[in-house]
């Protein structure tokens, strides 16, 4: 479970310098949040239901 949780970290991590090179580059706020939702945030929220059983079903 840790090395899946490193792994974890790792791939968001890579894609969080993403999103500061793009932010330097002087992409817009508006773009750099969608970047976000559709590169970053998938990343975090994979086992997210795996992890968190008692969450609504709402989330999963």
């Amino acid at each position: 479970m840790e090395q899946t949780r490193g792994n974890i970290v790792k791939k968001a991590d890579k894609r969080l310098y993403m999103l500061n090179q793009l932010k330097r580059a002087g992409i817009t706020q508006k773009d750099l949040v969608s970047a976000y939702a559709s590169v970053v945030r998938p990343v975090l929220e994979y086992t997210c239901p795996v992890r968190h059983t008692n969450l609504p079903q709402c989330f999963v």
